[in-house]
C-alpha cells in the first residue's frame, strides 16, 4: 500500500469520499485557533493554485478561495455586513484594485514614516541600494 502525507485542511466530505474509495485516511478535527490557522494556510494554498490555473480552472479556484473566506468569517464570527463596511471604508480611503495600478518602486525621504514601515518589512519591500 502507498502512503501520502497531506498535512492540510480538506473539505468536509473528503474523508468519507476517500473511505468509500477504499483508502484509509488518518485525520483529526481542528478547533479554535488551530482551525483558524489552517484556514489561513488554506487561503494561501488556494490563492497559489489560482495563480497557475488555466482560464477554465480559474472559476474552481475562485470558488475555493471564496469558500475559505466564508468559513473564516463564520469561524471568526464576522458578518457580511462587517466585512462590507471595512471594504467600503478601505475603498473610500485607498480605492479598490480595479484599475490595475502596479507600483514598481517608490522613493521616500529617509525620515518619512513610510521609510520605517518599508524597512520593517523587507520581505515585502526590499530596499534598493544603489
Amino acid at each position: 500500500m502507498a502512503r501520502f502525507r497531506f498535512n492540510k485542511l480538506v473539505r468536509d466530505k473528503i474523508v468519507e469520499l476517500q473511505k468509500t474509495r477504499g483508502t484509509t485516511p488518518r485525520y483529526h478535527i481542528l478547533d479554535g485557533e488551530a482551525h483558524v490557522q489552517a484556514l489561513l494556510e488554506k487561503l494561501t494554498e488556494e490563492a497559489n493554485e489560482a495563480r497557475v490555473a488555466t482560464s477554465d480552472e480559474l472559476i474552481e479556484e475562485i470558488a475555493d478561495v471564496q469558500q475559505v473566506l466564508e468559513d473564516l468569517k463564520r469561524k471568526l464570527k464576522l458578518s457580511d455586513a462587517q466585512v462590507l463596511e471595512v471594504q467600503k471604508r478601505k475603498n473610500e480611503q485607498s480605492g479598490a484594485f480595479s484599475k490595475g495600478i502596479f507600483i514598481e518602486e517608490v522613493t521616500v525621504p529617509d525620515t518619512d514614516e513610510w521609510a520605517a514601515h518599508f524597512r520593517a518589512n523587507p520581505d515585502r519591500y526590499p530596499e534598493i541600494k544603489t
